[in-house]
């Protein structure tokens, strides 16, 4: 006959169960060889994202998140003597990603403004003395005349362009008037034939600056005259604002009767002008018309209309 348990093993009994059931079964554990793979995946995917686009920092920063917080998912799995490993790791891609960023990276370039492309166009042609003007129109002349083209220094906002206004009315203009001067007298023509070795005539070049770029609020172009006693002169012709599609339409007409006297006068190859907006002027080529005389070549001589107050006179430089 077996021995009841007494009452002191049946209390102890019944406390080892209630601490048996307690206690949950704990899963068996899988091998952390295996578990680490899905981290280390992450890891390497973003260093070599990190490493193929080393340039452009909107990817590398959040690759470098992603590896740090798959690094800490690879920590929660190795063993303690494995972390350190990882950590050293995770510290020296950070390091080089740094190093990258510091001397690698380009710095941001800015753009540089578009040159805005530039057009400028001269033609001259063929006109003689005395121009036509209709009722309440004018014309803009240009003297070829030394001491208009040196301009005065005192004065540098007066340009060699004058104006002549046509009154309103029924009749046109024909300028110059006998106010402005009067016509050569035959001894004189003959005279300037034997001194000057030219012709008097009534010549005057009618011309046409165009614009077919940008808005021009400066513009200085060179004109060259070369006069009766083999010298050659070189002024800069300063012009009012150019807008596009509005050409400016000119005369140019020669206040020398006597004496020397301009005989051919041209247009330089380039010209300076500033584009409105821009601080500084540039040089840019000057284009000439297709006419049916050259339009960078004008053929000139004495004047045969003697202005009043200049007597026919000019002093060159």
């Amino acid at each position: 006959m077996s021995k009841s348990p007494s009452p002191a093993e049946l209390a102890r009994r019944a406390e080892q169960a209630a601490k048996d059931r307690s206690v949950a079964p704990s899963p068996p554990r899988t091998d952390w060889k295996r578990q680490k793979a899905i981290p280390m995946a992450i890891v390497t995917l973003c260093i070599a994202v990190a490493s193929i686009k080393g340039s452009d920092p909107g990817v590398v920063f959040p690759m470098l998140a992603i590896s740090w917080l798959a690094s800490i998912w690879l920590m929660a799995i190795l063993p303690s003597g494995y972390r350190t490993l990882c950590v050293i790791g995770e510290v020296l891609f950070t390091a080089i990603l740094v190093w990258v960023g510091v001397r690698v990276w380009p710095k941001p370039v800015i753009a540089p403004t578009p040159v805005p492309l530039t057009a400028l166009y001269i033609g001259c042609e063929w006109d003689h003395i005395p121009i036509t003007i209709a009722p309440g129109s004018s014309i803009n002349v240009m003297w070829l005349e030394p001491s208009i083209l040196r301009g005065n220094p005192n004065m540098p906002f007066v340009g060699p362009f004058d104006e002549i206004r046509s009154p309103l009315g029924k009749k046109n203009l024909e300028w110059p008037t006998k106010q402005d001067g009067r016509m050569m007298t035959r001894a004189e023509v003959d005279g300037v034939l034997q001194s000057s070795k030219t012709i008097a005539s009534p010549y005057a070049f009618r011309c046409i600056l165009s614009n077919y770029s940008v808005t021009l609020d400066q513009i200085t172009a060179p004109l060259i005259i070369d006069t009766s006693d083999s010298k050659r002169h070189v002024y800069s012709v300063a012009f009012s604002p150019s807008v596009v599609g509005h050409p400016f339409e000119f005369y140019m007409v020669s206040k020398c009767s006597f004496g020397v006297v301009p005989l051919m006068v041209q247009w330089g190859e380039e010209a300076t002008v500033r584009i409105v907006g821009e601080p500084v002027r540039r040089r840019i080529p000057l284009q000439f018309e297709r006419k049916a005389w050259p339009s960078n070549l004008v053929m000139m001589g004495a004047s045969w209309f003697v202005w009043n107050g200049a007597k026919g006179e000019c002093k060159w430089d």
